[in-house]
């Protein structure tokens, strides 16, 4: 029968593991189980040798029982197993599913990512145990700073589906979308909306970025981005739904209002 991890061997990824194992057919469970108990050993040893101060010698003998793990999972699970065994478990999807945002991506697509990514983080966790500790700190580390920028999703996707997905988790695309349907301007008419909101704000974003401007410059850019925000959006959603799209903005401002309000009051009488 399997024994509960001894205290100092549990951490709060043990709940993650036992969901996925829960996932697997059960004639494989006691395998599974006893390679994460060998690793986690593993784990436990290196750190009491070395009272958790790792040399670079240590990152790459931690690399190593790594690429071991995971080669003895490839071994006992399939690939589709495998894969949805990573997703349960890995630190990688809470990353992925953060950089996606409120955008929308299908299971097939999401999967693929995953396991684009986890290809990456595999290679470098392997390509490391042959260099110092320093090179798979940094392999992983630039893998993560892709993840959160983006760049990891948008090489999965393209590009074209990337600006997509981007653009549905938009909150201004969406509105933008609502006033275009209700107004029955044409399609390509959000894109040019969105297009503009998005130069214009970069525009601003680069101009506040200078740390010499004065407040009366600061506040002199804020009215020059208003003013040509209208300007532009009238022109392209016509009257009618320049109205439109004011009134869902001013709504949406005042609603938030309301929530920091309560918010403040709440906190008043706490």
């Amino acid at each position: 029968m399997p024994l509960p991890l001894p205290k100092g061997l549990a951490d709060k990824s043990q709940p993650q593991f036992e969901a996925a194992l829960s996932g697997l057919p059960e004639a494989k469970r006691a395998q599974i189980r006893s390679i994460q108990d060998a690793y986690l050993a593993g784990i436990q040893k290196l750190k009491a040798s070395t009272l958790n101060f790792l040399e670079p010698a240590d990152i790459e003998e931690l690399a190593k029982m790594k690429t071991e793990r995971r080669r003895a999972l490839a071994q006992a699970l399939t690939p589709d197993e495998l894969l949805d065994f990573d997703m349960k478990t890995s630190s990688l999807t809470g990353l992925v599913r953060g950089a996606l945002g409120n955008a929308q991506v299908n299971e097939t697509e999401f999967r693929e990512m995953f396991k684009r990514i986890q290809r990456n983080y595999d290679a470098d966790t392997l390509s490391s145990t042959a260099g110092d500790g320093s090179t798979l700190v940094a392999s992983l580390n630039q893998l993560r700073a892709g993840i959160r920028t983006g760049d990891a999703i948008k090489d999965v996707l393209g590009e074209q589906r990337f600006t997509e997905m981007q653009q549905a988790g938009d909150p201004m695309y969406q509105r933008l979308r609502q006033v275009a349907e209700g107004s029955g301007l044409p399609a390509d008419v959000v894109n040019k909306a969105y297009s503009i909101q998005v130069a214009a704000r970069q525009e601003l974003t680069g101009r506040m970025a200078n740390q010499n401007l004065t407040p009366e410059e600061r506040q002199q850019a804020v009215r020059e981005y208003s003013e040509k925000i209208t300007t532009n959006l009238r022109e392209v959603l016509g009257e009618e739904g320049f109205k439109s799209l004011w009134k869902q903005t001013v709504r949406r401002f005042r609603r938030h209002g309301r929530e920091c309000q309560f918010v403040n009051n709440r906190n008043s009488r706490k």
